[in-house]
């Protein structure tokens, strides 16, 4: 899926695809640094990382967002889509699920987080509803 990364010099916002101005945030239980954008309460735009990059955002992702300080890039995450059960998924990083440590349920998102505390991606219900723009990557890649 290609997203918009803006990278500020304390964060990073991951927009899905691009840069939305009508969002409200939604905070994270136990990761007071990370939150949810949503468009109309049940639209997910995008993911933030307020601060803090290097305990909470995988590596490869803070790195790139360093290097781009204060610069909009654009950047491809890897995506799943299962239309049988109207589930997908967001890689920030390209573990496998073993090195999932633990999952925080937001309703209708699960962050899963590394053994080094970072969030490695995020599992959507229902992203024909409120990520619109997963589906329609899978659906050029088959």
């Amino acid at each position: 899926m290609n997203v918009t990364l803006a990278c500020d010099t304390d964060g990073l916002t991951i927009w899905f695809p691009v840069p939305d101005e009508c969002v409200s945030s939604c905070a994270i239980e136990g990761f007071p640094q990370c939150r949810l954008l949503f468009r109309d309460a049940d639209v997910l735009r995008g993911f933030q990382f307020c601060s803090d990059l290097k305990n909470v955002c995988p590596y490869e992702l803070a790195k790139l967002a360093a290097a781009n300080q204060g610069s909009q890039v654009n950047a491809h995450l890897e995506t799943t889509f299962d239309p049988s059960c109207d589930m997908g998924y967001i890689h920030f990083d390209k573990r496998g699920p073993a090195s999932v440590q633990r999952s925080i349920d937001c309703g209708t998102v699960i962050l899963d987080v590394g053994n080094d505390g970072a969030i490695i991606g995020i599992e959507v219900f229902s992203p024909t509803r409120i990520l619109p723009i997963l589906v329609e990557t899978h659906h050029r890649k088959t």
